[in-house]
């Protein structure tokens, strides 16, 4: 029984891993204010240069 749990556990884990890296490198489809598009196309650096974040 407290095998089944520890992989339960573990599975977890993973899977909450996985959703933090999907939330963090993949790009958002909405933003919160809608005001700019670029600030959603550049990631977190906010200062692109000619279009591309650098």
């Amino acid at each position: 029984m407290s095998e089944g749990i520890q992989m339960a556990i573990v599975g977890l884990m993973v899977a909450g891993a996985a959703l933090y890296l999907l939330r963090k490198y993949l790009p958002r489809g909405r933003t919160a204010g809608g005001k700019s598009t670029q600030d959603g196309a550049c990631g977190s650096c906010k200062r692109c240069n000619s279009g591309s974040c650098h």
